[in-house]
């Protein structure tokens, strides 16, 4: 989740399915899945650590729809970031992610996959 590959559109998109899955399943119990390698893995776009300027506005993103506690480990990331970060995921991969991955991670999360 990063301002250049996402619309306003898409974060509206991101915010009613993260508030729907926080009413079917509990604040905590969705922390907790966001935890588990496998859904860490299938949404580590949704969660940067490539660049901190995309891992700051993620963490605002999150915090400011009500969904700070998932935005831990990333806080934990920019404490002991480097300075300097060369080899960020290209754009391409993380815009792929943001148009394939919401479906996959739903199913995921529902325990459909």
């Amino acid at each position: 989740m990063n301002e250049d590959d996402t619309t306003s559109s898409s974060r509206i998109f991101v915010k009613i399915l993260m508030n729907e899955m926080m009413e079917s399943m509990g604040l905590k119990t969705l922390a907790e899945r966001f935890k588990d390698p496998e859904v860490r893995h299938a949404c580590q776009g949704m969660f940067p650590v490539d660049v901190p300027k995309n891992t700051r506005f993620a963490i605002n993103y999150f915090t400011s729809i009500g969904l700070g506690v998932i935005t831990e480990d990333m806080r934990e990331y920019l404490k002991n970031a480097p300075k300097a970060h060369h080899g960020a995921t290209s754009g391409h991969a993380r815009s792929r992610f943001l148009r394939f991955g919401f479906v996959r991670l739903r199913l995921r999360f529902f325990g459909l996959i």
